[in-house]
């Protein structure tokens, strides 16, 4: 797969991810080599308390040398993996998104001896192609790491609510209610706001993709504390609310007023082309 700069250049598809994560699935090391060099030092020392030979001795101090070299290159692999992760990670917080996604990609391969560090990547991945909009791709990413976690786990509840928002973008609207009950209970569980501040923004995208924008408003008190976890992303929730006061439009109302407010809070966070290219219904904001 080619990615980059190309204006021709797609996400890929869900199945293809799919195919390239089965493919490249990690699979850690055997207890048996994991303890492989350790046997051999200590098949080294044994062999020279029973080899009765001039200079026998050094046979322990070599493999001990040898297995201290060993140990070395492996932290020093896995810290270049982890600056490489590191690096698609800021690349992805500065909104290079291509990059970051072949980024994320070029390591899957590379981590099928570190499962951990490939969760990493496909995490990545999966936020890179939500944030391109590839929202099945994205969705094909988080169902890999569900594999592997439980279902009471934080980390599997955020992973189920971004697969609701998936759900959302790309009106399986039917799919994201079915989701978004399960999710609260299990979200109130963890108590962490993060996790709150997405669950109250998947809430409000679901009144604007059912054009429930009366009622988006109405439950709108605090709104602006309930996303403040989400950091900059919260823009994203400003700019969905001032799109539901755009279209209500109430003639006895600040509605027009209010939509401007709720806009500027938006792009005081976020750029108003990144609102855009997330909700193209929302090119009309800001420019009347």
């Amino acid at each position: 797969m080619t990615l980059g700069n190309d204006p021709t250049w797609t996400p890929p598809t869900a199945e293809a991810l799919a195919d390239h994560l089965r493919r490249f699935r990690a699979t850690p090391p055997s207890p048996w080599a994991r303890r492989l060099p350790l046997l051999a030092l200590l098949g080294l020392t044994v062999a020279a308390l029973l080899t009765p030979v001039p200079g026998s001795w050094l046979l322990p101090w070599g493999g001990f040398i040898a297995l201290a070299i060993y140990g070395t290159r492996q932290v020093a692999k896995v810290r270049r993996f982890e600056r490489r992760l590191d690096r698609a990670r800021e690349l992805l917080s500065l909104r290079y998104h291509r990059p970051a996604l072949r980024s994320a990609w070029r390591l899957v391969p590379e981590l099928t001896q570190h499962p951990a560090l490939q969760h990493r990547a496909v995490a990545i991945l999966g936020q890179a192609l939500e944030e391109l909009r590839a929202y099945d791709a994205a969705a094909a990413a988080f169902d890999r790491l569900l594999d592997d976690l439980p279902d009471e786990h934080p980390g599997s509840v955020a992973l189920r609510l971004q697969k609701a928002l998936g759900a959302l973008f790309t009106q399986r609207l039917s799919d994201a209610d079915d989701a978004l009950r399960r999710l609260r209970g299990p979200i109130e569980a963890t108590g962490a706001p993060p996790l709150a501040a997405a669950y109250r923004f998947a809430r409000l995208f679901q009144a604007v993709q059912t054009a429930h924008y009366a009622e988006a408003i109405d439950e709108g008190d605090g709104l602006i504390e309930a996303l403040r976890p989400l950091g900059v992303e919260a823009g994203y929730g400003h700019a969905l609310m001032a799109w539901c006061y755009r279209q209500r439009n109430q003639p006895d109302t600040d509605d027009r007023e209010q939509a401007r407010r709720w806009w500027g809070r938006a792009t005081a966070l976020l750029p108003a082309a990144s609102l855009r290219h997330r909700f193209p219904d929302l090119r009309g904001l800001g420019r009347d």
